[in-house]
């Protein structure tokens, strides 16, 4: 049982923040607090993202990329557009023809691991209390499953691309010239 005193009654009193993704988010590093709010944006912003961490050795076109997630090119467009800004993805040319792949900045990376841990955390809280409630909702196997084609949340799950560590690949981005490994 809970003993109400002046503490716990101030505690439970006090009004929630007003701004109820950064109540979600405040334990969250901050750079990683921006990248939550970033990939909250839309749809296409975590979709692009999820695919791309799913699929770390792959680099594609903005076209591809679109079908790949089920997703019109105007969405995925400025989507990556932001994530290549924001350092997340990498974008090279090769004859004429530009491709887009996830970064290799172990750092970044990280990052990213971070919220789609947290993600998966709040989604897990979620399932859980509406399933306590008897709230009947249909739960998701991945928090990408909601924004993924099938096919692309199956790989995720079987670990192909999410472990504990990020190793890089042969891939020397657009400034060094190495080769695209698909």
């Amino acid at each position: 049982m809970i003993e109400l005193n002046a503490t716990t009654l101030d505690l439970v009193a006090a009004a929630p923040p007003s701004d109820l993704f950064a109540r979600l988010t405040r334990d969250l590093r901050p750079a990683v607090q921006r990248l939550a709010r970033q990939i909250a944006a839309s749809e296409a912003n975590l979709a692009v993202l999820a695919f791309l961490r799913c699929y770390p050795y792959t680099a594609l076109t903005a076209d591809d990329l679109a079908s790949q997630i089920d997703r019109p090119f105007a969405e995925v467009g400025p989507a990556l557009a932001g994530w290549v800004a924001a350092g997340l993805v990498e974008d090279a040319t090769a004859g004429g023809i530009t491709f887009y792949r996830l970064t290799t900045d172990a750092g970044r990376l990280r990052d990213l691991d971070e919220v789609l841990a947290w993600q998966a955390r709040w989604l897990d809280q979620a399932l859980g209390i509406a399933q306590a409630i008897g709230v009947p909702i249909l739960p998701l196997r991945a928090p990408v499953a909601a924004v993924l084609p099938e096919t692309a949340v199956a790989h995720c799950q079987l670990g192909h691309a999410l472990r504990d560590e990020y190793t890089p690949s042969a891939y020397a981005g657009p400034a060094g010239g190495g080769a695209v490994d698909a």
